[in-house]
């Protein structure tokens, strides 16, 4: 199998644009929430049938609701596993403390993995939650079996200098645009609780002035979360640190075209031997739709991930 951009849908910007549009999927599953161990929540929408266990983490700025995220869930429903999708602290709706997620969060990976208990697992994780998840593969992650990191971000320093340019104007206004609705969500809720961190939150006016990632992130996600600054934090948290650590299988699925990554944002080489690294001709940001007509579109990377995943789990009967 190996991909090839469509002609029809050939630009990267429309590749990582479109399929998080314009696509109808139907939205099964059960709510359900995970405590954290640090007396936290996580919300995970769960479809169970009997079979091993997919994990699904979403990007920055997206949920268990979004489109590529129950695109994938569908996918590997069909393909014989139970799902579970998960919203990311903060993610949804506003969590019970006050901080939040980050491509670091990896302890809540880990709850997740201990929650489900011991059944066979796997995981598949997109942008931010493929950096959740290879810091977790790289730390441990006792029980997932195989993994597929999707438009995986490492080089964190490079790719939020990168969005914090010209190039990324518009993914940047468009990001920053919901994660300030999440602060400001997360603050409402943590006044009307009398929550004690409430007002480590800023104002309405100057949350309006954070129009870059590493403003937001000095003025919120870094101290929110233990982290001296932006940087202190872009540089604890990119995977390609603990990439060597890996022992489960893992394939790690990249286009040369993504719009949110420099060009040389790559794993680091050697890799090690459980892990694969595809770099694919055109597909953008988690996007990767082919097809010979726009009525016929198909998703690469669902389609790469079951076959990856089955092959590592054999029988799933």
């Amino acid at each position: 199998m190996s991909y090839r951009a469509p002609w029809w849908l050939a630009n990267r910007h429309a590749q990582s644009v479109l399929p998080t549009r314009f696509r109808y999927l139907p939205n099964p599953g059960v709510w359900r929430h995970i405590e954290t161990r640090d007396g936290d929540r996580l919300e995970v929408k769960t479809v169970e049938q009997g079979a091993p266990l997919a994990l699904i983490l979403h990007g920055l700025g997206g949920c268990a609701e979004s489109l590529y995220v129950r695109g994938m869930q569908r996918a590997l429903n069909r393909a014989g596993f139970s799902t579970w999708a998960w919203n990311a602290r903060g993610a949804g709706r506003p969590n019970l403390r006050g901080d939040t997620y980050h491509g670091g969060r990896y302890c809540d990976v880990q709850d997740l993995i201990q929650a489900a208990g011991a059944r066979p697992m796997v995981a598949v994780g997109f942008s931010l939650g493929a950096a959740m998840l290879v810091n977790t593969l790289g730390r441990s992650a006792p029980g997932i079996q195989a993994a597929v990191a999707v438009s995986c971000p490492f080089g964190f320093v490079d790719n939020v200098a990168h969005l914090d340019g010209p190039r990324g104007r518009i993914y940047r206004h468009y990001l920053l645009h919901r994660l300030r609705h999440m602060a400001r969500r997360k603050r409402a809720y943590g006044q009307a609780m009398g929550a004690d961190w409430a007002h480590r939150y800023p104002g309405d006016s100057e949350l309006s002035r954070l129009r870059t990632f590493q403003a937001f992130d000095d003025r919120l996600t870094a101290p929110l979360n233990g982290f001296q600054d932006a940087m202190d934090l872009y540089r604890g948290v990119d995977p390609a640190q603990v990439l060597d650590h890996v022992q489960a299988p893992l394939l790690m699925l990249q286009a040369d075209d993504d719009p949110l990554f420099v060009d040389h944002a790559r794993p680091p080489t050697p890799l090690p031997k459980s892990c694969e690294f595809e770099l694919t001709r055109g597909g953008g940001h988690v996007g990767f739709v082919h097809g010979p007509w726009p009525w016929q579109a198909q998703y690469y990377a669902e389609q790469r991930a079951v076959d990856f995943l089955t092959s590592h789990l054999g029988d799933l009967k």
